[in-house]
């Protein structure tokens, strides 16, 4: 037992040299470019999924495609198309109302 407590905090002092080093050389400074994960994000099809409440399953698996095969945005299509409005676009695909998908909220009984 004292052999394997010794080899504990040996790999815990380990770990934690590591993850202090991790923090300083590789950590440390960065920043995240908002500019350019918004553009990701944009770019991406995977931003259909946060329409769906709005539009549908079947709209958004048209507008998916479509986007795709014209090269184009999923916010081009969606505003070409006069699907939603720009501010009901920018509501839907908000960190906040994406963090929320899938999460069906309880009424409350009165």
């Amino acid at each position: 037992m004292p052999l394997v407590a010794a080899n504990l905090l040996d790999s815990i002092d380990l770990l934690t040299t590591a993850c202090d080093i991790l923090r300083r050389h590789c950590v440390e400074g960065l920043e995240a470019d908002e500019n350019r994960c918004r553009r990701s994000v944009e770019t991406s099809t995977a931003v259909v999924i946060a329409l769906l409440p709005a539009l549908g399953y079947e709209q958004c698996g048209r507008i998916a495609k479509q986007a795709k095969t014209q090269n184009k945005t999923i916010r081009q299509v969606v505003l070409e198309e006069r699907l939603l409005t720009e501010a009901q676009f920018e509501q839907l695909i908000s960190p906040e109302a994406v963090c929320r998908l899938g999460f069906v909220r309880k009424q409350q009984e009165i």
